[in-house]
């Protein structure tokens, strides 16, 4: 079979957009990412798109990347199943990148999102529903995001995509 290019689906890239709108219409700011309305309703829409996505695109032989926050999925073992099995099954790997809590604040600020405001608010309340400074519970390879810059992360990653067609998800 012959090898195709690969796709990179990040949540935040497809639904943004999509996700502001329908929280402006209810009234929601975009701080309410981080509420129940979101979590019951509009999260499990964006990860079902994106698992359908993969899916197809993983049909034609091709590797994909998602990339999301997966932290209930990778800490609990039947909802990494069902992860995989929406994803088409198979090889379906989990990259988890781990960064320490203060350089992931800095980063949070750095952006300046709106978005975030919430997040940083509630700092410490964000880490433990994210379980951002846990290990999965599921298999996984570990990346350490710190400080040191893009040339560590590259070299983590090196050789990790090079037979398909799989799946691999980021947090």
């Amino acid at each position: 079979m012959q090898k195709h290019p690969g796709a990179l689906l990040d949540k935040d890239t497809i639904y943004g957009e999509i996700v502001e709108s329908l929280l402006h219409n209810k009234d929601l700011s975009v701080a309410d990412m981080e509420g129940e309305w979101y979590d019951r309703t509009l999260k499990p829409l964006e990860y079902r798109g994106m698992f359908r996505t993969a899916k197809e695109i993983r049909s034609y032989g091709c590797d994909v990347i998602l990339s999301a926050p997966f932290s209930r999925q990778a800490h609990d073992a039947s909802e990494w199943q069902g992860l995989v099995e929406q994803c088409g099954g198979g090889d379906v790997r989990l990259l988890w990148v781990m960064v320490d809590l203060d350089t992931l604040r800095q980063r949070i600020e750095k952006r300046g999102e709106a978005r975030n405001a919430y997040v940083l608010e509630n700092f410490e309340k964000f880490v433990r529903r994210t379980k951002a400074d846990e290990l999965p519970m599921v298999p996984y390879v570990l990346i350490q995001n710190g400080v040191e810059g893009t040339a560590v992360l590259r070299q983590q990653l090196s050789g990790l995509l090079d037979s398909g067609p799989r799946a691999t998800l980021t947090k």
